[in-house]
C-alpha cells in the first residue's frame, strides 16, 4: 500500500513540476495554470459539495460551480484580454468582482428556491463559503502567477514558490 502511494505521489508531483515549466516557457504567464486551476477547482467545489450533501445540507449545486469557475475565470481576465489590468478595476481588482459577481448569484439562486424546509440561510451560507473557499483561493493561486517580479515583469513563479 506504502509503495503505490509513493509512486502516485511521486508521478503526481512530476507531472505538476512539468506543467509549471509548460507555464513557465509559454509567452503568457498563466496560459497552463489557469487550466488546472480550472479543473482543481471544479473538483474541489465536487469535493465540498459531496462533503455537505453526505451531512444532509444542501446548497445549489449550479450556483457553487458557476460562482467558483467564474470567479476562477475573471481572476485571470488579463490572460484573454491583455488591457483589461489598465482600466480601473486593474489587474488584481478582478477577484474581487467575480467573488462579488459569485456571492450575489448565490443569494438570488437560493432565494429562488425559498422554502421552509429547504434552510435557505443556511444554504447561502454554505454557497458563499464554497465560492469563497474554493474560488478565492484557486483565484488567489491565479493571482501569484500574474503577479510581476522583480526581474520580469511579466514574472510570478517566485509569488508561487515562496507560497
Amino acid at each position: 500500500m506504502l509503495r503505490w502511494r509513493l509512486l502516485f505521489g511521486t508521478l503526481f508531483i512530476a507531472a505538476l513540476v512539468l506543467w509549471c515549466w509548460l507555464d513557465a516557457m509559454v509567452t503568457r504567464p498563466g496560459a497552463f495554470l489557469l487550466p488546472l486551476a480550472l479543473m482543481l477547482a471544479w473538483l474541489s467545489t465536487e469535493e465540498m459539495l459531496d462533503m455537505l450533501n453526505r451531512r444532509g445540507r444542501y446548497p445549489l449545486a449550479w450556483v457553487a460551480y458557476v460562482g467558483v469557475l467564474s470567479t476562477v475565470v475573471l481572476s485571470g481576465i488579463t490572460l484573454f484580454w491583455p488591457g483589461a489590468d489598465q482600466n480601473y478595476i486593474g489587474r488584481f481588482g478582478w477577484l474581487t468582482v467575480g467573488l462579488l459577481i459569485s456571492l450575489l448569484l448565490a443569494l438570488f439562486g437560493e432565494l429562488q428556491r425559498y422554502g421552509g424546509q429547504w434552510h435557505s440561510t443556511l444554504n447561502v451560507g454554505l454557497s458563499m463559503f464554497i465560492v469563497a473557499y474554493v474560488g478565492g483561493l484557486m483565484g488567489c493561486i491565479v493571482q501569484l502567477r500574474l503577479f510581476p517580479g522583480e526581474a520580469d515583469p511579466s514574472d510570478g513563479r517566485i509569488g508561487l514558490l515562496r507560497s
